[in-house]
């Protein structure tokens, strides 16, 4: 069992403290530092850039692609719905997620990365512009850790105790084969496999029984 393991237990320890140690008075100049050190925005229909593949497909949603059309602002392209991520120097550094115009409210994930680790904060805003009634708060914690086996170990921590656990293994070329997964609630592991056309894209996503989980339309 994913829980078993040694480095999976630390790192839900190490990233539960975090999550509860987060000073969010300062968390919004944080955000603000981040978004302005921008240099290059890409916009598109989902978490493209996500540092895991195939994020949308394995919940059984369309591929995300990319968006030539240029925006106002992040502002513009969140309120219709659209991701933003952005760069400095080639290097993605945030993501704002679609938020309704009517709600005065941001959400946004920070990435920070260090040799094989990835760090990432989820965080959201509420009552953007009123300072007396701003609500802060962190909504998850992740780490992505590359190892030397060609597996990447994903950790996710949230709120009320939620959690999951990820054991991706990859391919010599980069492609994920297959993913042990695990959630709080879950009655046990899952395992899915990523199967590929003969010219390399993603065909299938299955989950050992007969119906993929998703599948190439044709």
């Amino acid at each position: 069992m994913l829980l078993d393991l040694p480095e999976v237990t630390i790192l839900l320890q190490e990233l539960r403290q975090e999550f509860e140690a987060t000073d969010l008075r300062t968390l919004y100049s944080a955000y603000l530092d981040r978004f302005n050190s921008v240099t290059d925005w890409k916009f598109s229909s989902g978490d493209y850039f996500s540092p895991i593949p195939y994020e949308s497909e394995r919940m059984g949603f369309s591929s995300d692609f990319l968006i030539k059309k240029k925006y106002k602002s992040v502002d513009e392209a969140r309120w219709l719905g659209k991701y933003c991520a952005g760069f400095v120097n080639g290097r993605h550094v945030i993501t704002v997620l679609p938020s309704q115009r009517t709600v005065k409210a941001l959400h946004a994930t920070l990435y920070d990365e260090a040799d094989s680790i990835l760090e990432m904060h989820t965080v959201s805003f509420k009552w953007i512009g009123k300072p007396e009634k701003m609500q802060s708060q962190v909504r998850g914690i992740r780490k992505v850790i590359s190892r030397p086996d060609n597996t990447k170990l994903d950790v996710v921590v949230g709120l009320a105790g939620a959690f999951s656990i990820n054991l991706y293994q990859y391919s010599k070329d980069g492609r994920p084969v297959s993913v042990r997964a695990l959630s709080k609630g879950w009655t046990g592991e899952d395992q899915l496999e990523y199967r590929y056309t003969s010219d390399g894209r993603l065909d299938e996503i299955t989950a050992g029984g007969p119906i993929p989980l998703w599948k190439r339309k044709k």
